[in-house]
């Protein structure tokens, strides 16, 4: 994608990033995408560091992901 394109994309209402940090460490992300005309929330990206793997974080993360898309929805 061109720069403008990206700006674009993370610009858009429809998109929304969320950080997930654990004592003040970057442990992982979701993004969230709004699709109104079809009353629908998509998980489109998720994300755990890798050394926070195999520690219940990634569950967690996941079940926060689904808990905003219904509030998004």
């Amino acid at each position: 994608w061109t720069e403008n394109q990206w700006i674009d994309y993370v610009s858009s209402k429809n998109v929304k990033t969320y950080v997930f940090k654990y004592k003040n460490d970057l442990v992982g992300f979701f993004e969230l995408i709004s699709h109104t005309e079809k009353k629908e929330v998509e998980i489109a990206y998720f994300g755990l560091l890798e050394e926070f793997q195999n520690k219940k974080l990634g569950s967690y993360l996941l079940s926060k992901a689904i808990q905003k898309s219904f509030k998004e929805n």
